[in-house]
Protein backbone atom coordinates (compact mmCIF):
# COMPACT_ATOMS: atom_id res chain seq x y z
CA UNK A 1 0.00 0.00 0.00
CA UNK A 2 2.52 2.50 0.64
CA UNK A 3 4.47 1.59 -2.40
CA UNK A 4 1.00 2.36 -4.31
CA UNK A 5 1.28 6.16 -2.58
CA UNK A 6 5.34 6.32 -3.34
CA UNK A 7 4.23 5.61 -7.24
CA UNK A 8 1.21 8.40 -7.28
CA UNK A 9 3.65 10.55 -5.38
CA UNK A 10 6.40 9.98 -8.16
CA UNK A 11 3.59 10.43 -11.07
CA UNK A 12 1.87 13.20 -10.00
CA UNK A 13 5.31 15.08 -9.30
CA UNK A 14 6.62 14.54 -13.07
CA UNK A 15 7.44 17.33 -14.88
CA UNK A 16 4.69 17.69 -17.91
CA UNK A 17 6.59 18.25 -20.98
CA UNK A 18 5.51 22.59 -21.95
CA UNK A 19 5.42 23.96 -25.24
CA UNK A 20 7.89 26.33 -24.77
CA UNK A 21 9.89 27.03 -21.37
CA UNK A 22 7.96 29.17 -18.91
CA UNK A 23 5.17 28.80 -20.85
CA UNK A 24 1.98 27.31 -19.45
CA UNK A 25 0.56 24.04 -21.21
CA UNK A 26 -3.10 24.75 -23.19
CA UNK A 27 -5.63 22.52 -22.10
CA UNK A 28 -5.17 19.85 -24.75
CA UNK A 29 -1.55 19.27 -22.97
CA UNK A 30 -3.19 19.42 -20.18
CA UNK A 31 -5.60 16.72 -21.16
CA UNK A 32 -3.42 14.58 -23.23
CA UNK A 33 -0.77 14.63 -20.21
CA UNK A 34 -3.88 13.72 -17.87
CA UNK A 35 -4.40 10.89 -20.38
CA UNK A 36 -1.27 9.74 -20.26
CA UNK A 37 -0.74 9.84 -16.44
CA UNK A 38 -4.15 8.08 -16.25
CA UNK A 39 -3.18 5.41 -18.61
CA UNK A 40 0.05 5.14 -16.92
CA UNK A 41 -1.79 4.79 -13.26
CA UNK A 42 -4.04 2.00 -14.92
CA UNK A 43 -1.03 0.04 -15.98
CA UNK A 44 0.41 0.14 -12.92
CA UNK A 45 -2.75 -0.44 -11.15
CA UNK A 46 -2.77 -3.74 -12.97
CA UNK A 47 0.65 -4.58 -12.52
CA UNK A 48 0.18 -4.24 -9.03
CA UNK A 49 -3.44 -6.64 -9.31
CA UNK A 50 -1.27 -8.85 -10.61
CA UNK A 51 1.94 -9.35 -8.55
CA UNK A 52 -0.90 -8.80 -5.29
CA UNK A 53 -2.24 -11.77 -6.74
CA UNK A 54 1.50 -13.90 -7.25
CA UNK A 55 2.51 -12.61 -3.54
CA UNK A 56 -1.09 -14.16 -2.06
CA UNK A 57 0.01 -17.44 -4.08
CA UNK A 58 3.53 -17.60 -2.83
CA UNK A 59 2.12 -16.90 0.50
CA UNK A 60 -0.57 -19.76 0.34
CA UNK A 61 2.28 -22.05 -1.03
CA UNK A 62 4.53 -20.85 1.80
CA UNK A 63 1.71 -21.82 4.46
CA UNK A 64 1.14 -25.20 2.62
CA UNK A 65 5.04 -25.81 2.59
CA UNK A 66 4.99 -24.50 6.56
CA UNK A 67 2.34 -27.45 7.41
CA UNK A 68 4.10 -30.31 5.17
CA UNK A 69 7.32 -29.32 7.12
CA UNK A 70 5.37 -29.49 10.24
CA UNK A 71 3.80 -32.81 9.45
CA UNK A 72 7.39 -34.34 7.97
CA UNK A 73 8.71 -33.08 11.71
CA UNK A 74 6.15 -34.69 13.50
CA UNK A 75 6.78 -37.82 11.29
CA UNK A 76 10.56 -37.67 12.10
CA UNK A 77 10.13 -37.04 16.29
CA UNK A 78 7.79 -40.00 16.11
CA UNK A 79 10.16 -42.68 14.33
CA UNK A 80 13.01 -40.86 16.69
CA UNK A 81 10.53 -42.26 19.89
CA UNK A 82 10.11 -45.75 17.71
CA UNK A 83 13.67 -46.18 17.26
CA UNK A 84 14.96 -45.45 21.02
CA UNK A 85 12.16 -48.02 21.60
CA UNK A 86 13.60 -50.17 19.67
CA UNK A 87 17.05 -49.95 20.57
CA UNK A 88 16.07 -50.10 24.44
CA UNK A 89 14.06 -53.72 23.18
CA UNK A 90 17.41 -54.55 21.78
CA UNK A 91 19.27 -53.79 24.79
CA UNK A 92 16.90 -55.79 27.08
CA UNK A 93 17.11 -58.89 24.32
CA UNK A 94 20.78 -58.68 24.10
CA UNK A 95 21.15 -58.88 28.08
CA UNK A 96 18.89 -61.55 28.20
CA UNK A 97 20.41 -63.72 25.54
CA UNK A 98 23.92 -62.88 27.74
CA UNK A 99 22.28 -63.87 30.69
CA UNK A 100 20.97 -67.43 28.87
CA UNK A 101 24.59 -67.80 27.43
CA UNK A 102 25.86 -67.43 30.68
CA UNK A 103 22.93 -69.96 32.43
CA UNK A 104 24.04 -72.72 29.59
CA UNK A 105 27.60 -72.31 30.39
CA UNK A 106 26.44 -73.05 34.10
CA UNK A 107 24.65 -75.49 33.02
CA UNK A 108 26.85 -77.33 31.06
CA UNK A 109 29.36 -77.62 33.68
CA UNK A 110 27.28 -78.98 36.09
CA UNK A 111 26.31 -81.73 33.83
CA UNK A 112 30.18 -82.21 33.21
CA UNK A 113 30.40 -82.07 36.98
CA UNK A 114 27.78 -84.82 37.15
CA UNK A 115 29.48 -86.82 34.39
CA UNK A 116 32.88 -87.19 35.80
CA UNK A 117 30.93 -87.80 39.58
CA UNK A 118 28.87 -90.93 38.18
CA UNK A 119 32.08 -91.74 36.43
CA UNK A 120 34.13 -91.24 39.85
CA UNK A 121 31.10 -93.69 41.61
CA UNK A 122 30.43 -96.13 39.20
CA UNK A 123 34.11 -97.48 39.10
CA UNK A 124 33.63 -99.16 35.49
CA UNK A 125 34.21 -97.78 31.80
CA UNK A 126 32.31 -94.65 32.07
CA UNK A 127 31.99 -94.59 28.66
CA UNK A 128 30.61 -98.20 27.81
CA UNK A 129 28.20 -97.58 30.70
CA UNK A 130 26.71 -94.71 29.37
CA UNK A 131 26.86 -96.05 25.53
CA UNK A 132 24.53 -99.33 27.01
CA UNK A 133 22.26 -97.53 28.64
Amino acid sequence: MAFRALLLLLLCSAPVTPAAVGAEPDQQQAEAALKQITERLNDLNVWLGGAERKRAQWQREIQSSDREVARLNREVDAAAVALARVRAELDELRAAQTELEAQRARQARHIGDHLTSAWRMSGDDFMKLLLNQ
